[in-house]
């Protein structure tokens, strides 16, 4: 069986596992990259909802201990999925599981609508022209 992280990040996250045996000097022991490039646009002009990266039982062992790699979790950017016959689409997982995308994440044609998180709202000036206002 196999072990799978989900992801909607944009981009690539290392975890890393330090060597704690010598105090005051902070040295990497091991490290682990998951998968990112959730809403980006990939070379074939494809964007995806998720990835994902497989992960064996002893990367799996020290990174369940790691607090951004649980934090990650908590917020709904990545799901972990243990002792898996197969691997399953990650935009399934993605719809039935996760946060949709990141502060990271490229526009979209929704995010300019009315609502949306670049949607600007005109005004009028003094002069009675409408001006366009960016909402925060």
């Amino acid at each position: 069986m196999k072990n799978y992280i989900y992801s909607t990040v944009s981009s690539s996250v290392r975890f890393c596992k330090y060597d704690q045996s010598n105090p005051g000097v902070t040295t990497i022991e091991e490290s682990f990259i998951v998968k990112g490039g959730a809403n980006v646009i990939d070379k074939r002009l494809l964007t995806p909802r998720g990835v994902v990266t497989e992960v064996s039982n002893e990367t799996l062992a020290w990174l369940t201990e790691n607090r951004e790699f649980q934090q990650m979790i908590a917020k709904g950017f990545l799901v972990l999925q243990r002792d898996q016959s197969r691997q399953r689409d990650p935009e399934v997982v993605r719809a039935e599981y996760m946060e949709g995308r990141d502060k990271a994440a490229q526009s979209e044609a929704l995010d300019y609508a009315e609502g949306g998180r670049h949607w600007v709202r005109p005004i009028e000036d003094v002069h009675g022209d409408n001006l366009p206002v960016r909402n925060k």
